[in-house]
């Protein structure tokens, strides 16, 4: 096995440094997100899976962050 080193650019810098406020107009936005996306993809039901490790989907959905398993 060969290894190579290279230079490789410096990561594109995260533009969400500043926490999102989930208020109910944002809250709404994402809603309407989601539902304009199913409707592109012809899509009746939205199945989301979400438990501690894999909680962002859920909580961009609802607002909660679920911390069960």
């Amino acid at each position: 096995m060969k290894i190579a080193y290279e230079k490789i650019e410096k990561p594109e810098k995260n533009r969400y440094e500043t926490p999102v406020d989930l208020n109910a107009k944002t809250m709404e936005e994402h809603f309407r997100k989601v539902l304009r996306k199913m409707q592109q993809k012809k899509l009746d039901v939205l199945a989301v899976y979400g438990d501690r490790e894999h909680g962002a989907n859920f909580a961009y959905l609802t607002g909660f962050e679920p911390r069960f398993e």
